[in-house]
């Protein structure tokens, strides 16, 4: 195929941006974008070949569907198509921080542009690892497990602390407080003896203290009093939690338990502080499926 400044050689490599309607949007190595007739390309005997090595429940899977199962989201996908946003150009190949959904949209986040958005899942690579993830839940790790590394301390020490990738857990049961909070003091002592009783039978899921305090040492004298020692989230790190930031109110205490991934099964804002608590032990008690009781 040949172009004004450029000639495209039958057999070169080119990317597949999109297929719409008849034509495929295709782009070269040094940035040439141009589309073609399906036909005049080997794209119909590589898909067939994709196909053929999708298992039943990945050949199944629809971006509608996808939309609704973040069990099978990465933390990032890649864009697929350039962005343009007016003043602001997001390139082709660009991570994006997978935030939500708007509608048929996917509501993604650029850490590079330091902006929000939305874009039709097609124009990411999601569905490629939808479908490494499919059927193995192991296959990709907790979204929250994601964005929690590197911003986790110890609320005792204040010392940086990990979550082992190998040793995810089940759930999450995000704290929101603060020491100079009075209904925070009036509540942890019973959050911290719920955990005390519950941990050692049930360590399927992590405790996360999202500071309020404005100091990480008022964060650990509060830890210190009400005797906890959870990894924590200090307040100068809050505005990182892109896609846990959004789940919380604008009152303190709160407590929210999610699964790895980011779906909301307690928020004390809806069922109060302490039915939360009986909820979520109700919730560890009941048997994880294709596992013996």
């Amino acid at each position: 195929m040949k172009f004004q400044n450029q000639v495209v050689a039958a057999e070169q490599k080119v990317d597949v941006l999109a297929v719409r309607g008849n034509q495929i949007e295709l782009a070269t190595a040094s940035g040439l974008t141009f589309a073609a007739k399906p036909e005049d390309t080997d794209a119909f005997v590589l898909a067939g070949e994709i196909w053929k090595r999708l298992s039943p429940p990945q050949r199944a899977l629809t971006y509608a569907t996808l939309l609704q199962r973040k069990e099978l989201w990465p933390y990032r996908a890649k864009l697929t198509q350039p962005v343009d946003l007016g003043n602001i150009k997001i390139a082709r190949g660009e991570p994006v921080i997978l935030s939500g959904v708007e509608g048929s949209h996917l509501l993604v986040i650029s850490e590079k542009a330091n902006t929000a958005f939305d874009i039709e899942p097609r124009d990411t690579n999601l569905i490629v690892h939808a479908w490494k993830a499919i059927g193995s839940e192991a296959a990709l790790p907790g979204r929250f497990t994601e964005e929690l590394k590197g911003k986790l301390i110890s609320s005792a020490s204040g010392a940086p602390v990990a979550i082992e990738p190998t040793a995810e857990p089940r759930f999450y049961m995000f704290y929101r407080g603060a020491s100079w909070c009075g209904p925070c003091r009036q509540f942890s002592p019973s959050l911290v003896k719920f955990y005390n009783r519950i941990k050692s039978t049930h360590p399927e899921f992590e405790t996360i203290l999202i500071s309020d305090d404005k100091t990480v040492a008022d964060m650990r004298q509060y830890a210190k009093e009400e005797g906890f020692a959870w990894p924590a989230v200090p307040q100068e790190s809050y505005k990182e939690l892109r896609i846990i930031n959004p789940l919380f109110g604008n009152s303190i205490p709160q407590l929210i338990v999610t699964d790895r991934h980011g779906k909301v099964l307690i928020d004390s804002e809806r069922v109060g502080r302490e039915p939360a608590l009986k909820q979520f032990e109700a919730l560890l008690s009941k048997p994880v499926a294709g596992k013996p009781l």
